[in-house]
């Protein structure tokens, strides 16, 4: 009797000891994965320059005159960016008063008229024809006296390696009468800065 209990445990012993030997008996591969974060980059450009002011000057304007120029805004960086003007900057000179000036009404050597006169548009050319056209991005139209100190809304995309052109137009200086005068050989100087941000 005792050697069947005996055998029985026994055989239950090798049975054990056989799932034992199954469940440490296997094939098995191990692979590793080494990840790696990089910081992507936004980097704005005007006209192809980096950290450098990008200036116009015009000269000699007069009542008719429709001049205008053209930036074109890069984005030279890895990610998309988005595109608003952070800061306007308009500061308008007298620089004397000449004997028509003084006529007209112009008694004033602290600031200039040339802003009060002259109307100001500013739109991105997606035709890059350099003037207004239908289906371009207006963003203002008005006297640079009412021109807002920034755009904030703006908003356009601009993908890694993308740009756009930014074009600046004086126009519409011949609906002030003798008021115009006031304006003779005043200088008029506005600084756009420009922000390209990761939001909109």
């Amino acid at each position: 009797m005792n050697r069947k209990i005996l055998a029985g445990i026994l055989a239950i012993g090798l049975v054990a000891l056989a799932v034992g030997w199954g469940t440490y008996s296997q094939f098995s591969d191990t692979e590793t994965s080494v990840t790696t974060f990089s910081a992507g980059s936004l980097d704005l450009t005007i006209n192809d320059q980096n950290g450098v002011p990008v200036t116009f000057n015009w000269s000699n304007l007069r009542p008719g005159n429709q001049p205008h120029y053209s930036l074109t805004l890069k984005n030279i960086g890895t990610i998309t960016g988005y595109l608003d003007i952070s800061s306007i900057v308009v500061v308008s000179e007298e620089n004397g008063l000449t004997e028509p000036e003084i006529e007209a009404g112009d008694n004033s050597n602290d600031t200039g008229e040339l802003d009060d006169v002259l109307n100001i548009r500013l739109w991105l050319d997606y035709d890059h024809n350099g003037w207004w056209s239908q289906g371009d991005k207006l963003i203002w139209g008005g006297l640079v006296r009412d021109l807002p100190s920034s755009f904030t809304d703006i908003n356009e995309e601009i993908p890694a390696n993308g740009g756009v052109d930014f074009v600046v137009e004086l126009y519409d200086w011949w609906q002030h009468g003798g008021v115009d005068n006031q304006a003779q050989t005043d200088t008029l100087q506005i600084t756009f800065t420009f922000l390209l941000s990761q939001n909109p």
